[in-house]
């Protein structure tokens, strides 16, 4: 379920519809976003996976979090969900979209699918097995890790469309970014690992 479906179930504790409105208006600018620049499967965009429940993020350190804290629908909205697992991936990063995207259904009333799976990027060194390196390039700063461990199901409004075009498309001559063939070919052969499928 999307954070807007839950939201929408949960808009009684609101005095109007404005944050439900909201995030719809972001939903259709990420969509617009995706159509006009033709960003589909194996495609590079910034994605807010939520902050950790039991930190945040403020005046650029990691602080605990008071455990009696109330947490509002709207908090949640604010920092797109919160991860109550301890080693739950989390915050802004780079990811690679793994669902295929039909460009002609993006825009139309009646789609109801928010919806992509991703796999995260990271330059943290303390990978696994199961993530596949991409050099440093023109896009990208450090040598990073596509985390296959650590694949997430998002809704669309969680993707950043500021993030990607100031941080990759700028850095890629404003192109947007699909992985190499190589790099592709890595995923699918890791995935196939990681499912244990046979062929």
């Amino acid at each position: 379920m999307s954070l807007i479906d839950e939201i929408a179930e949960d808009n009684n504790y609101f005095n109007d519809n404005s944050l439900v409105e909201r995030v719809k208006k972001q939903i259709i600018e990420v969509k617009k976003f995706i159509k006009e620049n033709k960003i589909g499967q194996y495609f590079v965009v910034y994605v807010d996976f939520g902050e950790k429940l039991t930190q945040k993020y403020e005046n650029n350190k990691l602080l605990p979090r008071n455990p009696n804290d109330e947490i509002s629908i709207k908090d949640m909205f604010e920092v797109k969900g919160y991860n109550c697992g301890f080693n739950e991936f989390r915050y802004t990063h780079m990811a690679v979209i793994l669902s295929s995207i039909h460009h002609k259904y993006l825009l139309e009333e009646r789609d109801k699918h928010y919806s992509l799976l991703v796999a995260p990027i990271s330059s943290n060194s303390k990978r696994t097995r199961y993530s596949i390196t991409i050099p440093k390039t023109n896009w990208l700063d450090y040598d990073s890790y596509i985390l296959l461990d650590n694949i997430a199901h998002i809704s669309l409004e969680k993707i950043n469309i500021n993030k990607t075009i100031n941080f990759i498309y700028k850095k890629n001559k404003n192109i947007p970014v699909q992985l190499t063939p190589n790099i592709v070919d890595n995923i699918k052969n890791t995935l196939k690992e990681i499912f244990d499928i046979k062929t």
